[in-house]
């Protein structure tokens, strides 16, 4: 175990929120530079999230089941961030296209992943049933709302084959009630952003074209209606 300050979870969010709907909308990755100004614009203190880390780093370390850092032509220059398996077939398939067990093209890859890590003595695994699917686990005193359901310990092989950790997810689908397309993703859609003209604007901005803006007062409020 290292000493490495261990992020809140409102920042992980956050960033795997971010890069999902940057993509969503410009179906491009995000830059990280221009990720690490949304995290600070968004109030979050980078050097105390990160434990001293890169954030290539941390996502690579902490976010590995939900988020990939690419660079043009691996030249490690440029650094981005895309959502995993976006090379996957984008619609689901039924599971009877899968004979042998193995899980659909088109499954979300932490929910599987959720039942196929190791865990440890004394904890229970949360698995957040909404977008963006991810798990956390928790001590046993403790526990997560907002989304996230429990996964019972007789779900959990350790460790587990995709095939075996497929089977033990849909036991738990089934016992659950939920429909596995609810895990699936998504076919390619437009999402319409809730962000007002001038967020989107300054998103759209790098730190230094955003020091040579400057708008009239009526203009600023007009954006922000809009």
């Amino acid at each position: 175990m290292t000493d490495q300050v261990v992020a809140s979870l409102n920042f992980k969010t956050f960033l795997v929120e971010e890069i999902e709907r940057w993509w969503a909308n410009k179906h491009e990755p995000l830059l990280l530079s221009k990720l690490g100004q949304l995290a600070a614009a968004r109030g979050f203190v980078l050097h105390q999230e990160l434990g001293g880390r890169k954030l290539s780093q941390f996502i690579q370390q902490e976010l590995a089941d939900e988020l990939e850092v690419k660079s043009p032509n691996n030249s490690g220059l440029l650094l981005r961030a895309v959502p995993k398996n976006l090379s996957v077939v984008e619609t689901a398939l039924p599971i009877d296209d899968k004979p042998d067990g193995s899980p659909p093209a088109g499954l979300n890859r932490a929910f599987l992943s959720a039942f196929g890590r190791p865990i440890a003595d004394g904890f229970e695994r949360w698995i957040r049933i909404d977008p963006p699917i991810r798990f956390r686990d928790l001590p046993s005193d403790q526990c997560l709302t907002d989304d996230y359901v429990r996964i019972d310990r007789c779900f959990l092989t350790n460790p587990a084959s995709d095939v075996e950790a497929f089977a033990q997810a849909n036991k738990w689908i089934s016992a659950n009630g939920f429909d596995i397309q609810r895990f699936m993703l998504k076919a390619k859609v437009q999402v319409r952003s809730d962000k007002s003209l001038l967020s989107q604007l300054i998103e759209s901005l790098t730190e230094s074209e955003l020091k040579r803006v400057s708008l009239p007062l009526d203009i600023v409020e007009k954006l922000m209606r809009k």
